[in-house]
């Protein structure tokens, strides 16, 4: 078990600092950087905002794309535009000062200099958080997390994971991180890990390492194989259904966070 600290006591004992004592939430976008906020709670300020906040790396700087780092705790990207992030590894505990930023409807902390992501201390990494693919929503944006399915949908570096309920992820392998694409015929069943990220068009997961892809088999062969076809069939429509869907929702979601921000002014929503 751990608990998050504001003090930081590098080769001595930890010391517990309360958390509601550091930042109140207030509306509006504002300059925190001087101040520590949990990271928790970072994703309750509006875009606009100046934050400070420490957290482990889920995935390393520069892997996932140039100036791009994820942190765990409630999950957000890190971004430096136009330039490669310093080191940061697996597990390396951070400092990250920054502005709040949405992109492609996903949460971020905008940097503009090097040092304001620097490593702190080391760290053990992060585990995922193994979740169903129904489970899948905003509050796992940015977050190291495990699905598993059957293969609906393969081209190039990308494929379709389905559940037996009909539910289906996107999985992308970017080539930053050198990962083999496994062979993923349709029906072959795998667990993936890797960071949840949402563009315009819906979640998509990430893969970091080569080990973040397992194959766990396939659907049985076993009985006439017209069962297995047509099964495969019903799984596949309903991912493409379930596509088409996400996109609709993106769109009622982005009207109303348009509408949210006009009508507060400052750009303030909650979420």
């Amino acid at each position: 078990d751990f608990a998050w600290s504001t003090t930081h006591t590098p080769g001595a004992e930890n010391i517990i600092t309360s958390e509601e004592m550091i930042v109140p939430q207030v509306a509006g976008s504002q300059d925190l950087s001087k101040v520590l906020t949990p990271i928790k709670d970072i994703k309750n300020y509006p875009d606009g905002t100046k934050i400070k906040t420490r957290a482990p790396v889920s995935a390393p700087a520069n892997l996932l794309g140039k100036g791009v780092a994820y942190l765990a705790g409630s999950g957000i990207k890190v971004y430096w535009r136009s330039h490669n992030l310093p080191p940061a590894n697996m597990g390396d505990f951070m400092e990250v000062i920054g502005e709040l930023d949405e992109y492609l409807d996903e949460r971020q902390i905008k940097i503009s200099q090097a040092k304001d992501f620097k490593v702190l201390e080391k760290h053990r990494p992060p585990q995922a958080k193994t979740i169903a693919l129904g489970e899948i929503d905003e509050a796992w944006e940015g977050s190291l997390i495990t699905v598993s399915g059957i293969v609906s949908q393969t081209s190039g570096q990308v494929f379709y994971l389905t559940d037996a309920d009909g539910k289906t992820i996107k999985v992308v392998i970017q080539d930053s991180t050198n990962i083999n694409k496994p062979p993923t015929p349709q029906a072959t069943k795998l667990t993936v890990t890797g960071i949840l990220s949402q563009t315009k068009t819906g979640y998509r997961l990430l893969p970091r390492f080569q080990e973040d892809i397992v194959s766990t088999g396939s659907l049985p062969v076993t009985g006439p194989r017209h069962i297995n076809s047509f099964l495969l069939l019903i799984i596949t429509i309903e991912s493409k259904l379930g596509l088409i869907l996400r996109k609709r929702q993106s769109k009622i979601r982005l009207f109303y966070r348009s509408l949210s921000r006009s009508q507060n002014g400052q750009g303030f929503f909650s979420g």
